[in-house]
């Protein structure tokens, strides 16, 4: 818990010497209570600073050196170039970067869409296979979209614009306020090379 100025300035009174002299130390309005009061602030100020510090140790909490951390993990990413970004969705990119493990299961995909604020499901699709007819000697193939899986995205918010009398569609934001565009960004930044992502909305 962080300490007063007062405490501070308690402190160095504490350490003052006894007698009649340094009586004023704890007595409000005089000289000496005022002095102790003014050296106190700084060993106040280095507290304080010293919890600021804590903040700066983890994403996102981090403020002052926020430009640092994004240089360290290489952001902001392609995905993000050119975007006015608040400090709170900056903390939340780099968090999701700090925490990202990486993963080519659905489930890894649904938590990075989850940190953008959207909500997702994921539709896979089976691999090229045959079976083989008990009664006949003929193989069917049974192939699908081995190589192609769908994002069906929901809970967006559109946003409109109006010009005159039309009204046209401009784009489509998560809870966080963030772009659909981004989420296709990132998910397509993280593929698997060899394959294709088909967005629903």
């Amino acid at each position: 818990m962080a300490r007063t100025q007062e405490q501070f300035r308690q402190a160095l009174a504490n350490h003052l010497p006894q007698g009649e002299a340094f009586r004023a130390k704890n007595m409000a309005e005089t000289v000496m209570y005022k002095l102790l009061f003014a050296l106190a602030y700084t060993y106040w100020l280095l507290d304080e600073r010293a919890f600021d510090l804590i903040d700066e140790m983890f994403p996102q909490t981090v403020l002052e050196s926020l430009d640092e951390w994004e240089l360290e993990y290489g952001l902001p990413a392609p995905c993000y170039a050119g975007l006015e970004l608040t400090t709170e969705e900056r903390q939340k990119i780099l968090l999701t970067k700090f925490a990202s493990i990486g993963g080519q299961n659905a489930d890894y995909y649904i938590k990075i869409a989850d940190d953008l604020g959207f909500t997702i499901t994921i539709t896979e699709y089976n691999g090229a296979r045959y079976t083989q007819d008990p009664y006949t000697t003929t193989q069917y193939g049974l192939t699908s979209h081995p190589y192609e899986w769908h994002v069906n995205v929901s809970g967006v918010e559109t946003i409109y614009g109006k010009y005159t009398t039309d009204r046209y569609t401009t784009t489509q934001y998560s809870k966080l306020g963030i772009d659909t565009s981004i989420l296709e960004c990132v998910i397509n930044e993280l593929k698997p090379a060899h394959t294709q992502v088909i967005f629903n909305y």
